[in-house]
């Protein structure tokens, strides 16, 4: 059975049901378009990751010290959400992807 998600492999697709608490039947026919999915999946990233930016941003008035806090920052969202490197690898080795 095809995993609904590009780049996602059974082992992520039991994580993802397991988390959300959904039979896993009911994920694969609630995610019958990947394309809006992944639209949700990017969107999301997208906010939280300004957010995360925004507020980082915010924090001194030294540039130095606020360009080394957006890097770390950057950095340290990647690491609490590492599903969303999977999410992005897919999409940025595509050359027809319309992400890029």
């Amino acid at each position: 059975m095809k995993v609904p998600f590009p780049g996602a492999s059974e082992d992520d697709l039991e994580r993802i049901v397991r988390r959300a608490g959904v039979p896993r039947e009911y994920l694969r026919h609630a995610v019958a378009d990947t394309g809006i999915t992944m639209d949700g999946l990017l969107a999301w990233t997208f906010r939280r990751l300004m957010s995360v930016l925004d507020h980082a941003a915010g924090c001194g008035e030294n540039p130095l010290q606020v360009l080394e806090r957006l890097f770390e920052s950057h950095v340290l969202f990647m690491v609490r959400n590492p599903g969303i490197v999977k999410l992005l690898r897919p999409i940025l080795v595509n050359p027809h992807s319309r992400v890029r």
